[in-house]
């Protein structure tokens, strides 16, 4: 698995991040084994806020959507870290 290597990479200049890691570790695995189901629920809200924003309908049609759409933002920068922490570790 990835997400341990990942942790013990950035353990040495970082390790309270790679605690939180250690810690969130089968929570972010769980969602991310559910995350395929979400993603055209969460594209279909995304295009649909664009096609309504415009005449004050709300956004968040319910609760759950706004968590997917949070989620996936939270997952998108999650992903960007993880690249800056590999990349920066490769060449430090």
């Amino acid at each position: 698995m990835q997400w341990p290597a990942v942790a013990d990479l950035i353990r040495p200049k970082v390790p309270k991040l790679a605690a939180i890691m250690d810690e969130a570790e089968n929570d972010v695995l769980a969602y991310m084994t559910t995350a395929s189901s979400c993603t055209a629920s969460t594209r279909s809200s995304a295009s649909r806020r664009d096609r309504t924003q415009d005449r004050g309908i709300n956004i968040f049609p319910n609760h759950d959507a706004m968590v997917r759409l949070v989620g996936e933002l939270l997952l998108e920068q999650n992903d960007e870290w993880v690249v800056q922490a590999m990349v920066s570790a490769r060449f430090i």
